[in-house]
């Protein structure tokens, strides 16, 4: 299996929202710290209501913010809200 290409992807309990907040990059790594010192434009943050769920709009800013120009934007989507 060879990979095209990384991304960093979570989901931590923000403290200040005491609810789920999904980050992402679209710089690969495993240290959201460093990727955060490198590429701070980069880091993507949106918090999830816990009643709502992840709706298509947050999933779209996910989508949008790692790979702007995906081919099936509609099937990543549906992607992030599986998780």
């Amino acid at each position: 299996m060879s990979l095209v290409n990384e991304m960093y992807f979570s989901i931590i309990l923000d403290r200040a929202t005491a609810g789920p907040l999904i980050i992402a990059c679209s710089k690969g790594g495993t240290s959201i710290e460093d990727l955060a010192e490198k590429f701070p434009h980069m880091i993507i943050k949106v918090p999830i209501d816990v009643f709502r769920g992840i709706t298509d709009e947050d999933a779209a800013k996910m989508v949008d913010g790692l790979t702007p120009k995906v081919a099936d934007r509609s099937d990543s989507i549906e992607q992030v809200k599986k998780v």
